[in-house]
């Protein structure tokens, strides 16, 4: 590994690193093309409302073998009380995804297993970094487990969706 304190490896098919401010119009780029990314996981969208806050954007890449971008996560980096690292949800933001490539194959299982060891991927990664994590999911983040098992208090809020564009 070139830097230890960028690259955090997983095994020999995946890695977890943490995205340089050049490589951002990359991840803006794997946004726009995942299932489950928006707006609020695009880069120009998430600086200013940081900036604001005074906290810095981070970006986690989880990366596999051939060093292509899978699955990430964009969140706000703070330092409380000069001491404490923290991570947040965006303000005037109704979510922060992780934005995770979907798995090709057919069956339901593969596709949980997948998504449960990216997301304890970042879990485990986060937690030895940061003393506090919050997250703010979208409703289309329906698998939840990896959080609970690892102890993380859930509230679950309801969000509808209606279909505008017939008035």
């Amino acid at each position: 590994l070139k830097n230890k304190k960028l690259k955090y490896l997983m095994n020999n098919k995946y890695y977890l690193r943490f995205l340089n401010e050049s490589e951002y119009n990359l991840w803006d780029d794997f946004v726009e093309n995942c299932e489950n990314g928006s707006v609020f996981n695009k880069s120009y969208w998430l600086q200013p409302l940081f900036n604001f806050k005074s906290a810095s954007l981070k970006i986690l890449g989880y990366y596999d073998k051939s060093k292509k971008l899978v699955a990430g996560f964009a969140f706000g980096q703070k330092i409380k009380f000069k001491l404490i690292p923290i991570i947040f949800p965006p303000v005037l933001t109704p979510i922060s995804n992780l934005v995770i490539t979907p798995l090709a194959k057919s069956l339901e299982s593969k596709k949980e297993s997948y998504n449960s060891k990216i997301i304890t991927s970042f879990i485990n990664f986060l937690e030895k970094k940061y003393k506090l994590l919050s997250f703010t999911f979208d409703q289309d983040f329906k698998d939840i487990r990896s959080f609970i098992w690892k102890g993380y208090k859930e509230n679950i809020r309801y969000t509808y969706r209606s279909n505008i564009t017939d008035l």
